[in-house]
């Protein structure tokens, strides 16, 4: 059997997501909660509603690998969920919840504190096969209803159909077009270089789409980094000094770079970029060997620079001319 040393330190890594994002649940829920069935929970916000939908299409999607016998794609569902559901987006975005005044649930078990419980509890429980120790080890910590089994071993596999009322398409359509939106605005960030700045933010995007943006505002914001967040009416853009890229159909998202940054040393950082960006372009164009995918990328890179350079524009002298060199 050979082992492959690198997949062993990424699973090293994903056991540790899973020990500490179990540590924030337990931080959260207090002394005083009492722990729902998790039949009982009801999600009461669209994040609430996205990540029990994405819970039970985990659970479904891994029941239905092992009758298949494949593990290795059962396995791939459940560390799917822990890593770009929950722990990355949910966990992040429960923080502001948790924040807000009678946010944490007008009942012991309500509010986010319960949806935390229930995806740690029936999270652990998927896991169980694949690394049973480390599931048994956290879910021995986790506060459970009565009856209660004394192990994970012999707890029950989540079951497809009792978790199947929490699936809402709509929810994860919208938050979906929402990480589009931040992974944009993370992107104006390390373009910019924008580090330990919360810069203004405005978004726009078609009408169908203002409604739930607006609700979903607190959680971008959180993700993004973003100090406020506006929706720009229909058919308006933003003055100079704002940097665009674009989220998706229709959606833009604007970066406020006055007062964040140099002009004059960010416009410097970003032609020699360019410049080198340029240069690989030339080489990989040239090479009869030359992957088009890389291209791809680069082209995709050099717009994102120019764009940024575009940005800079009114906040200083415009930049000459970026030619490769001969």
């Amino acid at each position: 059997m050979r082992v492959d040393v690198g997949e062993v330190l990424n699973q090293r890594r994903f056991c540790n997501k899973v020990w500490n994002g179990t540590r924030f649940v337990l931080g959260a829920l207090g002394e005083e909660f009492r722990p729902p069935h998790p039949e009982q929970v009801v999600p009461s916000d669209p994040m609430e509603r996205w990540v029990l939908s994405r819970l039970a299409g985990a659970v479904s999607e891994c029941s239905r690998r092992l009758e298949s016998l494949e593990l290795h794609l059962a396995l791939g569902a459940v560390q799917h969920f822990w890593l770009r559901s929950f722990c990355d987006v949910f966990l992040e975005s429960s923080k502001v919840s948790l924040r807000t005044p009678g946010g944490a649930g007008g009942c012991p078990g309500g509010g986010p504190r319960g949806v935390l419980l229930v995806c740690a509890e029936l999270g652990l429980r998927l896991l169980s096969p694949f690394a049973p120790f480390v599931a048994e080890e956290l879910w021995q910590r986790l506060p459970r209803p009565p009856p209660a089994p004394p192990t994970l071993c012999t707890a029950p596999f989540p079951d497809p159909q009792k978790t199947a009322h929490w699936r809402c398409p709509e929810a994860e359509a919208q938050v979906l077009a929402m990480l589009d939106v931040v992974r944009a605005l993370r992107g104006l960030h390390e373009t910019f270089r924008l580090r330990g700045t919360r810069p203004q933010v405005l978004v726009s995007c078609p009408d169908q789409t203002r409604h739930w943006l607006q609700e979903l505002s607190p959680t971008l914001r959180a993700l993004s980094g973003a100090g406020s967040i506006q929706l720009l009416p229909p058919g308006a853009e933003p003055g100079p000094g704002w940097a665009a890229a674009p989220a998706g159909e229709q959606t833009w998202a604007y970066l406020d770079l006055q007062g964040l940054s140099d002009p004059a040393q960010t416009r410097d950082q970003l032609r020699a970029r360019t410049l080198r960006v340029r240069r690989r372009l030339q080489t990989l164009g040239g090479s009869p060997g030359g992957s088009q995918h890389q291209v791809s990328l680069l082209e995709a890179e050099l717009s994102r620079l120019e764009r940024a350079l575009a940005a800079l524009e009114p906040l200083g002298d415009p930049p000459g001319p970026i030619n490769p060199p001969n």
